[in-house]
């Protein structure tokens, strides 16, 4: 087995909680395939630079710059960023409306706006 795949197959990134990583799964099943692309003798460049792995923030993810660094190391191909956020129809982001807090929904609206008493 060569040395690039041996590196690969024994590569271990930081879990990260509560902030954003990559998705655990993605991650390793891109990191199966390249190394059967490295056994192969293929060049990973342009294996890596097709990858495209989802965020993730509340639950478990690998830390986002410990992968990039070593896929960048590997290949020597910075991987792409990721894709922007969905687009409605229209061209303009989705909104995220705000909903009404548990007193609120509780007791209705307050009087006489922020600061004011039920």
């Amino acid at each position: 087995m060569s040395e690039l795949a041996k590196e690969i197959e024994n590569v271990r990134f930081t879990p990260v909680r509560l902030r954003e990583g990559y998705d655990m799964n993605q991650v390793d099943q891109a990191l199966d395939a390249l190394v059967e692309a490295a056994r192969r003798g293929e060049a990973l460049g342009p294996l890596v630079s097709t990858i495209r792995f989802a965020r993730v923030r509340w639950r478990e993810g690998y830390d986002l710059d410990e992968v990039d660094a070593f896929l960048e190391k590997i290949s020597g191909v910075r991987p792409p960023a990721p894709e922007p956020a969905p687009m409605q129809a229209s061209g303009t982001p989705q909104v995220i409306t705000e909903r009404p807090g548990l007193l609120e929904r509780i007791f209705g609206p307050r009087k006489g706006g922020s600061g004011g008493s039920w």
